[in-house]
C-alpha cells in the first residue's frame, strides 16, 4: 500500500521529504537526516541551581555549533493531566540538529566534554533518544511511479 506523508499539502514537508528521497539516492541517509534528541538527565536531589550555573556558559556554545537548530533544557511542569509521568529530579533536555554527524560532532565538542567534567558529582543517570522524523524517508521505501518533484516527495512504496 503506497504512504502518503502526513503533511501533505505543507511547502516545506514537500521540500523535506523530495530532499529525503533525494539524498536517499546519493549518500547515507541515516548521518544526514535532520534529528530530534530527548536527554534526560537525572540529577541529585536538590541539585537543580548548580545544574543550572553549569549551564549558563554551557547553552550558548552549543547553540552556536554547526547543525544545532535548537538545544533546549526543560523540567516537568505541574498540571493535573492524568498520564503526565512527573520526575522532580530530572531536568528533559530537547534537541534539534540538522543531522546525525552534526549530532555526533556535538557529543564530542570540547565544550561538551568540559561540561560532563562539570556536572559529573550532581548528575546520577543520563539517557538520551535520537529520532527522526517519520516522514523523512529513513525505511527502506522507493518512490510510487513519480519523481519526487511529481509527487511532492509524498508518495513511497511501503
Amino acid at each position: 500500500m503506497p504512504w502518503t506523508c502526513p503533511g501533505k499539502g505543507s511547502g516545506s514537508h514537500d521540500a523535506l521529504c523530495a530532499k529525503a528521497y533525494f539524498l536517499s539516492r546519493t549518500v547515507d541517509l541515516r548521518e544526514h537526516v535532520m534529528i530530534h534528541v530527548i536527554a534526560s538527565i537525572k540529577i541529585k536531589p536538590g541539585s537543580l541551581n548548580a545544574l543550572l550555573d553549569a549551564y549558563e556558559d554551557f547553552l550558548p556554545q552549543v547553540k552556536a555549533e554547526a547543525g544545532c537548530i535548537a538545544y533546549t533544557p526543560t523540567v516537568d511542569y505541574d498540571t493535573d493531566i492524568p498520564t503526565q509521568q512527573k520526575e522532580p529530579d530530572v531536568v528533559t533536555i530537547v534537541e534539534l540538529w540538522e543531522s546525525l554527524a552534526a549530532f555526533r560532532a556535538h557529543l564530542i565538542a570540547p565544550h561538551v566534554v568540559a561540561y560532563r567534567e562539570r556536572v559529573k558529582d550532581i548528575v546520577d543517570s543520563v539517557s538520551i533518544k535520537v529520532l527522526y522524523h517519520i516522514c523523512a524517508g529513513l525505511r527502506d521505501r522507493t518512490p510510487v511511479n513519480k519523481t519526487p518533484l511529481q509527487s511532492g516527495g509524498r508518495r513511497w512504496a511501503a
